[in-house]
């Protein structure tokens, strides 16, 4: 789930990922239909699923489900996130499909 989604190396390794049989599906705050739709239509073409988080709610913590890896942090996707900003993210390997269900997750945002 991310507020921000605009960096073009990580977009492109999820659509390989997609073609790869990942499961990739992506939450994305509603300001990112208007600053970077032509990401959005990306995941879309290529089959992905978005969640696009309702009016008023506002993104804060940012997820990425991996095989049994969980990514949790304040980065959004973006490159200024990765090259200005101070982030944080934790990675959290070798867990059980149980613990990490997206079906929660979606709907919290919906």
């Amino acid at each position: 789930m991310w507020y921000e989604f605009s960096n073009k190396r990580i977009t492109k390794e999820l659509i390989d990922a997609k073609k790869r049989g990942v499961d990739v599906k992506i939450c994305l705050g509603k300001s990112m239909l208007d600053t970077a739709a032509d990401t959005l239509v990306e995941f879309l073409e290529a089959d992905i699923e978005v969640e696009v988080a309702q009016e008023g709610r506002v993104l804060l913590v940012k997820i990425a489900l991996l095989d049994d890896t969980v990514m949790l942090g304040s980065a959004n996707m973006s490159v200024n996130a990765f090259q200005s900003n101070i982030e944080d993210i934790v990675l959290f390997h070798g867990l059980e499909r149980k613990s990490k269900d997206t079906n929660n997750v979606f709907a919290a945002v919906g």
